[in-house]
């Protein structure tokens, strides 16, 4: 969260800098969302670098929400309640391995976990708009195009969704 501290700063005062050039690598723009969604928490709340870390816990939030919310719909209310459980309450071993790997963590938990979410509603559905497509899609790029690792996501789900729809074996 750090590295995208400084490109928050200037996005609050502006700069005559290239937003875009201000990315961790070109082909990654996870530090630019990081860097709006930090500027706008500052705004709220000041500018301290306590206020920017309530970032990764604005996503462990939103993932905890959405996950009740996949499990209770798909699944039922006992599983959602366990699942979160199982969240709030992981093996020590996992924790200490996440609190020190550096990387982008719980906001690609959090994709994955929209993707899943709305492959699931396309599937489940009785009626296949576009419209779930197209948010779907969307979702998929931007999940890419936040972190590269989530291609591996992405391209399963896409191959999953096609081979349930046309019913063939590849």
């Amino acid at each position: 969260v750090l590295r995208a501290f400084v490109p928050a700063r200037l996005a609050m005062h502006g700069t005559e800098i290239n937003m875009v050039d201000l990315q961790i690598t070109p082909y990654e723009g996870g530090s630019l969302v990081h860097a709006f969604l930090g500027a706008f928490l500052m705004r709220l709340f000041g500018e301290r670098y306590e206020v920017f870390s309530m970032l990764s816990l604005c996503y462990s939030i939103g993932f905890g929400v959405l996950l009740y919310y996949f499990m209770k719909i798909f699944f039922d209310k006992k599983a959602a309640v366990l699942s979160l459980i199982l969240l709030a309450l992981p093996p020590t071993f996992f924790t200490m391995c996440t609190l020190m790997v550096a990387g982008n963590i719980t906001e690609s938990c959090l994709l994955t976990l929209l993707i899943m979410f709305l492959l699931f509603k396309i599937i489940h559905s009785d009626r296949h708009g576009i419209f779930f497509y197209f948010i779907f899609g969307f979702v998929c790029g931007f999940s890419v195009w936040f972190h590269y690792v989530n291609l591996i996501v992405v391209v399963l789900s896409w191959a999953f969704l096609i081979r349930y729809k046309r019913k063939a074996t590849f």
